[in-house]
């Protein structure tokens, strides 16, 4: 679907609008071309470059300058940046590209929406409730539990960890923090847990009872409540689910089949992937090394047919 616009097209956005909103609280959007824009379009993000236009507004959040850049065709791109900034000081997360989503910024949370011509935009600030996820050990002898990246409800997404707007463009770790209420499960988040390092997201694969992502409900089973803390600790029982061959599938004789294989938490429906321990080595350098299983292939007599690297994800 395209959204036709008529109205007017600027080449220099950044000089050409002031953040000031109207007496509804709106700013106004304006369209522009990136191709003619001031200075190039690197600092936008690459759906928005290939876009023939885009719509700008510059806005005020805590007495702070940011520039907004929204898609009209084809994929909706978001771009929240702080005035003038380059892209790679932009916050960068999955989820951070929706306009309705939640964006944290000096401390509170705002969310992003237009009217029905898409001529003005409006900021939202979240007054909801919040409660505390946090990175748990569960009983681990490890120093360190710590999480970063971003959380999906059915509605929003929300980063998890420090953000920066000025200086951080990826989320830095923290081994908790405070979320707005509500039901979510991982977009895409990184963990340490004493030397391993891990990702975890959502499962888009076949879960234990073999039925596809399409077939089953989603899982929204981190939930954030104002009175109980949410603890991430991975204490559930972990599964392996292959994901190749599919079921039933034939193969003919001499023909080559592609093993793959899911880590996965059965309970939350979540992927466990990119598996890696760091150590020390007697020189004190830092060596990262891939916890991806190795895996032998056999005959039901035992005779091996194949053998190698499993990387799960």
């Amino acid at each position: 679907m395209v959204l036709i616009l008529a109205v007017g097209c600027r080449k220099k956005p950044d000089e050409a609008q002031t953040a000031v909103p109207d007496q509804e609280g709106g700013y106004k959007l304006n369209e522009v071309k990136p191709d003619e824009m001031e200075g190039g379009s690197e600092h936008l993000s690459y759906y928005l470059r290939k876009q023939k236009s885009i719509l700008y507004a510059a806005v005020e959040i805590e007495d702070r300058q940011f520039d907004v850049y929204l898609g009209t065709e084809g994929r909706w791109e978001f771009t929240l940046a702080p005035k003038g900034a380059s892209r790679d000081k932009a916050p960068q997360w999955w989820g951070r590209d929706a306009l309705n989503w939640l964006h944290l910024i000096s401390g509170k949370y705002y969310s992003f929406s237009t009217n029905k011509s898409w001529d003005r935009l409006f900021v939202n600030e979240y007054s909801g409730r919040f409660g505390r996820l946090a990175a748990g050990k569960a009983g681990r002898d490890i120093e360190i539990a710590q999480m970063s990246g971003s959380l999906r409800s059915k509605d929003s997404a929300v980063a998890v960890g420090s953000v920066s707007e000025e200086t951080t463009r990826w989320a830095e770790k923290t081994s908790d923090c405070m979320v707005p209420v509500g039901d979510y499960r991982p977009a895409y988040m990184s963990f340490d847990y004493g030397r391993v390092s891990f990702a975890v997201s959502n499962n888009y694969h076949n879960d234990l009872k073999g039925r596809g992502r399409d077939d089953r409900p989603k899982v929204y089973g981190i939930k954030i409540r104002r009175d109980k803390p949410f603890i991430l600790d991975f204490s559930n029982k972990p599964a392996v689910v292959f994901t190749s061959p599919a079921k039933d599938q034939r193969v003919k004789v001499g023909a080559e089949i592609e093993v793959k294989a899911v880590l996965i938490d059965p309970e939350l429906d979540i992927m466990i992937r990119r598996l890696y321990e760091t150590a020390t080595d007697d020189d004190g350098k830092s060596k990262r090394t891939s916890l991806d299983p190795k895996i032998v292939i056999t005959r039901a007599d035992g005779t091996e047919v194949a053998n190698g690297v499993m990387p799960f994800g």
